[in-house]
C-alpha cells in the first residue's frame, strides 16, 4: 500500500513536471523497490537523457537492465547485455570514485561467458580500480574474483584481508559463505567466533548456534 501511494503521489507530480528528476528517481526506486524491473528501466532510462553526465543515474539503469535479465530466461537475457555494459562503463568513466559501478562491472565480466563479452582480465582491472579506491572493497572484489574463478586458497586469503582491514558483517559473511560454500564448517564457525570477539554482533551468534546445531559442533559462545 505504501508503495501504491508513492506512486500514485509521484505520477501525480510528473505529469505536472515531467522534467523533475528527483521525482523520475524515486518512482524508479518505487518500481525497484517491487521488482517492477521494465518500468524501473523506463524511468532510469529517462535520467540518463535528461542528464547524460550523471554517474548515478547510468548506474540506476544498468542495475535494473541487469535485474531484468535475471529475471528472464537466457535467451532474452542476452539482449539485454550491451545496454548494461555500456551503462556500467558510462557511470565508472563519469565518476572515477564510484564504487558500486566498479562493482557491477567486476559482477559483470565474470558472470557473462567470454564468447558473449565477459572477460576475467576486464573483471580484474576493475578489482584493481576498487583496491585505489577502498583497500577493503579491493580485497573483497578480489576475494570474489577468486571464488568465481574456484580458487579457493587464494579467495580465502583476500576475504581474510578484507576482514583485517574492515572487520564488519559484510567482510566476514563473504568469509563464512566461501566456508559453507566448500563444506569446511569448523573453519566457518572459528571465523564467526573470531568476529565475535571483536565485534558483540548479535548476528555472529545465530550462526554460531546455527552451525553447531546443523553440524555437531561445540562452541563455548553457542547457547544451549
Amino acid at each position: 500500500k505504501e508503495f501504491t501511494k508513492a506512486e500514485d503521489t509521484l505520477q501525480s507530480l510528473l505529469k505536472k513536471q515531467p522534467q523533475n528528476l528527483e521525482a523520475i528517481e524515486l518512482l524508479g526506486d518505487v518500481y525497484s523497490n517491487q521488482r517492477d524491473w521494465d518500468r524501473a528501466i523506463i524511468q532510469y532510462e529517462k535520467l540518463t537523457e535528461l542528464k547524460t553526465q550523471e554517474a548515478n543515474y547510468h548506474y540506476k539503469y544498468g542495475g535494473a537492465l541487469s535485474m531484468k535479465a535475471l529475471s528472464v530466461n537466457k535467451l532474452r537475457a542476452l539482449s539485454y547485455l550491451d545496454d548494461m555494459e555500456d551503462a556500467f562503463l558510462k557511470a565508472a568513466t563519469l565518476d572515477s570514485k564510484h564504487v558500486n559501478t566498479r562493482w557491477a562491472l567486476v559482477r559483470y565480466y565474470l558472470e557473462v561467458p567470454g564468447i558473449i563479452g565477459g572477460s576475467k582480465e576486464k573483471a580484474w582491472l576493475y578489482t584493481e580500480e576498487l583496491n585505489g579506491l577502498s583497500l577493503v572493497d579491493g580485497a573483497l572484489s578480489k576475494g570474489y574474483y577468486f571464488e568465481t574463478v574456484d580458487d579457493f586458497v587464494q579467495a580465502e586469503s583476500y576475504y581474510k584481508k578484507a576482514v583485517e582491514v574492515g572487520n564488519t558483517w559484510i567482510c566476514n559473511k563473504h568469509l563464512l559463505d566461501l566456508y559453507l560454500k566448500y563444506n569446511k564448517p569448523r573453519q566457518a564457525l572459528h571465523a564467526m567466533e573470531a568476529y565475535y570477539h571483536l565485534s558483540t554482533d548479535d548476528k555472529a551468534l545465530k550462526v554460531i548456534n546455527k552451525l553447531t546445531k546443523d553440524y555437531g559442533l561445540s562452541s563455548k559462545l553457542a547457547r544451549e
